[in-house]
């Protein structure tokens, strides 16, 4: 999995909803509207799957520097 390109699309997806949601002029009675609400469910479910993305990332990261340290230690024997 290309973790930069999810990364970069969801970051693009939650940018738009995020200038969405802030170019609404009466945004406090905007949210509480049907359509804000699922707006801002849409926005918190894309912040978690940037988080998810970055974690997923950070430990295929560090599965390949195990990876990399361990065939290091195994051709030096």
């Amino acid at each position: 999995m290309d973790w930069q390109q999810e990364r970069a699309h969801a970051t693009a997806l939650l940018e738009e909803a995020e200038m969405a949601v802030e170019e609404e002029d009466e945004a406090t009675a905007w949210k509480e509207t049907a359509v804000g609400r699922i707006l801002n469910q849409q926005i918190r479910e894309l912040h978690n799957l940037v988080e998810e993305i970055e974690e997923g990332s950070r430990k295929g990261r560090n599965s390949a520097y195990l990876a990399a340290w361990q065939a290091k230690q195994e051709a030096g024997r």
